[in-house]
């Protein structure tokens, strides 16, 4: 169908033919084995690497039960080659991804002695460069997914188990096959198996799959790890509390990523089953999430002759080169009892931008296949799908659709497809320990052979090329289609052809079983081939095309010698075309008047003082009378039009469109720069000192225009000072106005010139302490209102900067305080001289006999505080003083003595004072020279009494006139009661001894006789 060419009218065609390429095909494997389709992914120059493993049993001759199989189909859907892969005795390769160098992957399990993971390298050619058993040979371990990295080299996930826990393992090799790292993760008390990983754009890895087990995992998660295989996070991703798997991750260009997992929708196990899919950034966090019921309870049927129950699940999610998910499950979404592959395309908003229910109703898809990846994206652009029919033992089904989804015959899938939903996010801990076994290991490789063929095919609408009819005919559409097929005209009829006997476009939409197609045709007369349209206007200095809307077969003619559909001119005219086809001749003319714009002068009046007082005045000279005048501000907005001159305008830019005839216009643009509004900036100096006529305002005036213009007032009256600084001020109120050179002006009352305060300080002085001494002080401090720093000047001497004088006796000072500014106060201060104290002293008795106790005062001419006073008494050597530092001590007369006082007071002021102690030298003792012990109370007993001073009686002793001794004074008996041992003394003479010790340290000896009466 060939489009005809269009002057001034683009029409766009959607033509019904489906491309070759794209469809459904069934790929029958021809050597008699049972297969099942398993995954599939793009290699080179659009052709597809398809996986399927041999489904005949442990039993069967050949012996070859589970071996993989790849089959390369190019992108004409013929068969390249097909490969069979024996591994060892029994083998589950689940997936397959391509390489860059053209190859592809296998990821699976094998098995020698256990359960083995399984990898190797493919090339194009199905050969293979390298195979291995991915980590411990002798311990049980599955492999479900593998792809090649950035850095060339490979990624390898699974579970193993040790024990009867499983735990999730990665293998991590270079483009050599070597091992670089090797990593188990376990999860304490629970099992997990690895499904899908995908690499991170940013660095690193996504892996996915569930925790609890294999056959029925609890939780799907999803563990981010670093280049190196460390954990840097881990989260389950849960709906409702519900069983789910992780099945697929996809990375995303944007730094997200999306999570595919399976979900029970209740809670019985054969109930309603569901896929979530979901986009996540980076750090774990959800940023949607959708949730597809796939089916609302399970199917049961029957299978070589037992019963199987067979559930809905998801299979894959893949990114689509346009930034799309492509989402593919098998589903019952009807309830209908089929299970049946659902392919869906979804936005990175989660919004479905287009579905597919594929197969035939009643088609019940093979089981559910753990790691495979069934979906990918061509090299080309195209979505290809591999799955099976449960029934169908010896082939599968190829599914090839464009990125519309269009390409089959598919019913659609309902718009509540998909469903917003929330998800519970938890972080769990794996705990990494280093794996290093890899294990190399010999496969078998020998051909396989399948026939692949059009499974599902569509129809072909056409309904011509583009034509020409001549006036008076007619033309048939006839698509040509069998009975079967229903029809709807652009006009709503509904017959198998339509008549056609005028110009126009002309469409039809086909339903033929559950495929439609859309297909149209230009019809067109040679009047209207040839129509030129109405009479043109162009604007002086363009170009305009000629021609007509359709290009047909035949000859063109034009008036100025031209033999082309289309012409280009810039002059006035009237032009001629003349078409010649099978249908005759046929003419047209146009008349194309060139049109001039006039020139725009203007005259511009920017605003000023800061009002929309600006104007514009366009004057227009030459060309065509304008047909418009629109004026717009700087924002579009149409403020006037019809006029030339525009007022009360602000700064900002305008623009006048000038139009003559109906499309010929010139833009003017006027930018009115309206001056700054002047302003003004105060700076008061006040005057230096109070009350001084030094203050000065200073006008620092911007905006406006120079030069300007300044009037001052002081106190309400005018003041002769035109200039922006005035000096020599007194203290007061002023005010100014400043006028620019548009007359602009801008005033200020209140300015406010203070006077400066007085200096303000404290003093303290302090009197001299003692009579003619110069210990006085005159202190300043808190000095304020001024400027600092202050010097201080006593009666006229130097300045000094220290505000303390010292040292001072009484009198009267003068101190003169000068700030910065020389301004300086004088203060007046009297420091008075203290009152004199007269100081005399005092004994008791005086003149005093030996041994006295003598009481010393003080008699002064003001009373003394003993407590705020010291006291120093010294007497003569051998004087002795009750204290020498107390207010009244006593004194123990033993001789004549001088003594002396000085006493000071609590200000530090010292007085002295003397006195001259009289003493009767004479030392007292009296021993009786009779006594009569008769007991009348009357001098009983003979016993020494002491004078004054006298400080003990050293010896006592009594003897006979034999020169017995009678009596001696001791143990406390200082008196003789006139017996002698006992017995009484004769009355008689007797002779006594008697020594004594005074005060002052002499001692004197006493010889005597005593007169005993009896």
């Amino acid at each position: 169908m060939k489009q005809l060419l269009l002057s001034t009218l683009v029409t766009l065609f959607f033509v019904g033919h489906l491309n070759a390429q794209l469809g459904e095909f069934r790929v029958e494997c021809t050597t008699g084995d049972s297969v099942r389709a398993l995954a599939a992914t793009a290699g080179p120059d659009g052709s597809i690497y398809v996986l399927s493993s041999v489904a005949n049993g442990f039993n069967n001759p050949a012996g070859n039960a589970n071996d993989a199989i790849v089959t390369r189909i190019d992108n004409t859907n013929q068969m390249v080659w097909s490969r069979e892969y024996d591994p060892g005795t029994f083998q589950s390769i689940t997936d397959i991804s391509s390489t860059e160098d053209g190859g592809f992957m296998l990821s699976g399990t094998s098995t020698t002695v256990y359960f083995d993971g399984f990898l190797a390298k493919g090339n194009a050619d199905g050969t293979l460069q390298w195979s291995q058993f991915p980590g411990n040979p002798d311990l049980l371990e599955r492999g479900f997914a593998g792809l090649q990295t950035s850095d060339g080299g490979y990624i390898f996930a699974g579970h193993h188990s040790p024990s009867f826990e499983t735990a999730l393992y990665l293998v991590k090799y270079d483009a050599s096959g070597a091992v670089e790292w090797g990593q188990y993760y376990p999860v304490a008390g629970q099992g997990a198996t690895g499904y899908d990983v995908a690499e991170v754009p940013a660095g690193g890895y996504l892996v996915t799959g569930s925790i609890g087990g294999i056959a029925v995992g609890d939780k799907a998660f999803v563990l981010r790890l670093n280049e190196q295989g460390s954990q840097l996070w881990a989260n389950t991703y849960q709906y409702q509390d519900f069983v789910g798997q992780g099945v697929s991750v996809v990375a995303l260009e944007d730094g997200t990523f999306a999570l595919l997992q399976t979900t029970f929708v209740d809670d019985q196990f054969t109930g309603a089953r569901g896929a979530l899919i979901s986009r996540i950034n980076l750090d774990g966090s959800v940023i949607w999430s959708r949730l597809v019921v796939l089916s609302n309870q399970a199917v049961t049927v029957e299978y070589n002759g037992l019963n199987f129950v067979l559930y809905s699940q998801p299979e894959d999610l893949v990114f689509t080169p346009d930034g799309s998910l492509l989402f593919v499950g098998a589903s019952d979404v009807d309830n209908s009892g089929d299970i049946r592959p659902a392919l869906a395309k979804i936005s990175k908003d989660g919004e479905m931008l287009w579905g597919l229910e594929l197969a035939e109703e009643g088609f019940l898809s093979g089981p559910f296949r753990f790691g495979g990846s069934p979906l990918t994206v061509t090299s080309e652009g195209y979505y290809a799908y591999v799955y099976e029919d449960l029934y169908d033992r010896d082939g599968f089904r190829l599914v090839k659709v464009d990125e519309q989804g269009q390409g089959i015959c598919a019913d659609p899938l309902p718009d509540a497809f998909l469903t917003p939903v929330n998800l519970d996010v938890a972080p769990i801990s794996f705990v990494g320990s280093t794996l290093t076994a890899s294990t190399d290991l010999d496969v078998n490789v020998s051909d396989q052979d399948f026939s692949i063929n059009p499974n599902n095919s569509s129809f072909t609408l056409d309904l011509g090329n583009d034509t020409l009819i001549c006036s008076g005919a007619s033309l048939l559409l006839d698509p040509v289609l069998d009975s079967t097929a229903v029809y709807q005209w652009q006009d709503g009829s509904t017959d198998s052809t339509f008549t056609v006997n005028a110009s126009g476009i002309y469409s039809v939409t086909v339903t033929q079983d559950e495929c439609t197609a859309v297909d149209s045709i230009s019809v067109v007369t040679p009047e209207d081939a040839v129509a030129l349209g109405p009479d043109l206007e162009v604007c002086d200095g363009e170009s305009v095309t000629l021609g007509p809307v359709f290009e047909v077969p035949g000859d063109y003619t034009w008036s100025n010698g031209a033999t082309t559909p289309q012409i280009m001119v810039t002059e006035d005219g009237t032009y001629t075309l003349e078409l010649t086809t099978t249908c005759g001749v046929v003419t047209d003319e146009i008349n194309v008047n060139i049109l001039e714009l006039p020139d725009v002068g203007a005259e511009v009046v920017p605003p000023n003082c800061g009002e929309n007082n600006g104007a514009i005045t366009i004057n227009l000279s030459g060309g065509d009378p304008a047909s418009a005048i629109e004026w717009f501000d700087s924002e579009g907005n149409l403020i006037a039009e019809g006029v030339q001159t525009i007022e009360n305008l602000s700064d900002g830019s305008y623009e006048a469109i000038i139009t003559v005839g109906a499309d010929c216009f010139s833009t003017s643009t006027f930018f009115l720069a309206a001056p700054d509004v002047p302003q003004a900036e105060v700076n008061v100096s006040p005057p230096n000192c109070q009350g001084q006529a030094s203050g000065i305002l200073t006008l620092d005036v911007t905006g406006g225009i120079t030069p300007y213009q300044f009037e001052w007032s002081r106190n309400g009256q005018p003041f002769n000072e035109s200039t922006a600084t005035i000096n020599g001020l007194l203290p007061g109120l002023y005010a100014y106005t400043v006028t620019d050179a548009t007359g602009c002006a801008i005033s200020q009352d209140s300015i406010a010139l203070p006077d400066v305060p007085p200096i303000n300080f404290q003093v303290e002085t302090v009197d001299p302490a003692c009579p003619g001494e110069a210990t006085g002080l005159i202190e300043f401090s808190g000095l304020s209102g001024s400027t600092s720093p202050y010097t201080f000047a006593l009666n006229g001497s130097t300045e000094q900067t220290e505000p303390v004088f010292e040292g001072l006796a009484s009198g009267l000072y003068e101190v003169t305080i000068t700030n910065s500014n020389n301004c300086d106060t004088t203060v007046s201060l009297t420091l008075a001289e203290p009152n004199a104290l007269s100081v005399d002293l005092l004994a008791q008795p005086n003149p005093a006999s030996f041994g006295d106790s003598v009481q010393l005062e003080i008699i002064s001419s003001a009373p003394i505080d003993p407590a705020l006073s010291t006291f120093q008494w010294v007497a003569d050597s051998g004087a002795v003083l009750s204290c020498t530092t107390c207010h009244d001590p006593r004194l123990l007369a033993t001789s004549s003595v001088d003594i002396e006082l000085t006493l000071t007071l609590d200000g530090g002021c010292t007085y002295s004072a003397e006195l001259f102690l009289q003493v009767d030298g004479t030392r007292q003792v009296y021993i009786p020279n009779a006594f009569s012990p008769n007991e009348d109370g009357i001098n009983d007993r003979f016993e020494i009494y002491p004078g004054a001073g006298l400080a003990e009686v050293l010896n006592f002793q009594v003897y006979n006139r034999w020169g017995g001794l009678v009596f001696e004074a001791k143990d406390g008996v200082s008196a003789w009661d006139g017996t002698t041992r006992g017995e009484t003394a004769a009355a008689g003479v007797y002779a006594y001894i008697v020594q004594v010790r005074w005060v002052d340290g002499f001692t004197t000896l006493y010889e005597g006789d005593v007169q005993l009466f009896r």
